[in-house]
């Protein structure tokens, strides 16, 4: 019985001590690497946009200014509905009733008026519109007109950003391919794909993205659209053989 103990002792210290040589030679063993960059970049031009416009009356009466607001409102987004805005694409985002104050030198203020406020937030389909529709906003009734931006539709998004992500993978290969030949290195298979950018970049579009109210007869405001840069940077590591 003590025999057939010992014989499984040695038998389980030959294990262990395979296991060990085997651990330290994989931690020995260095896999040898080199990672490649590529840049993938699609220009395209903005098809559609979104504005804010708001329109906000300041009088002693709440009455007076919410009336006076409700009217130009109106006013202003039947025109909408007229170039062909659809109801689903003018949303109300904010409504405000406040009271404001005036102030003497002594810091005490006094009631002065209350102001009314209203904000719509409108997504234009045909972004040749965007002039139009702001120049007739500011001189019909909007106050003020802000948060202006061109893009495109999600769906054109999503495929400009496959095939710039596709041109950033085909763009490392041709990379490595070329260093590999001038380092003399024989390339192996690919250990890793990394993005290591992924972005829109949104174009310098307009002359003042905050427009304040214009008077009738104004210059028609002129907005330029200028273009999308969709760019992808990715990372590629080979092994090496």
């Amino acid at each position: 019985m003590k025999i057939e103990k010992n014989k499984l002792l040695l038998f389980w210290t030959h294990i262990v001590f395979i296991s060990l040589s085997l651990l330290a030679l994989i931690g020995h063993t260095e896999t040898r690497m080199i990672s490649f960059q590529g840049i993938g970049i699609v220009n395209t031009v903005p098809t559609i946009g979104q504005f804010t416009f708001v329109v906000s009356k300041d009088s002693p009466s709440i009455t007076v200014a919410r009336v006076d607001v409700a009217q130009r409102q109106l006013k202003l987004i039947q025109y909408l509905k007229k170039e062909g805005i659809n109801d689903q694409d003018i949303k109300t985002i904010n409504y405000q009733v406040q009271p404001q104050y005036r102030y003497d030198k002594n810091n005490n203020y006094t009631f002065s008026t209350y102001r009314v406020a209203q904000t719509t937030c409108v997504q234009v389909k045909k972004i040749e519109q965007i002039d139009t529709l702001l120049t007739y906003l500011t001189d019909h009734g909007a106050d003020q007109v802000s948060d202006i931006s061109l893009t495109i539709p999600d769906d054109s998004a999503q495929r400009y950003q496959e095939m710039a992500l596709n041109m950033a993978i085909q763009n490392a290969k041709n990379n490595a391919k070329k260093q590999a030949d001038v380092l003399g290195v024989r390339l192996g298979k690919i250990a890793t794909f990394n993005i290591l950018s992924d972005n829109l970049q949104t174009p310098e579009y307009l002359q003042a993205n905050n427009l304040e109210g214009a008077t009738n007869g104004s210059q028609n405001i002129m907005i330029n659209t200028g273009s999308l840069l969709i760019r992808k940077t990715v990372s590629v590591t080979y092994r090496l053989k």
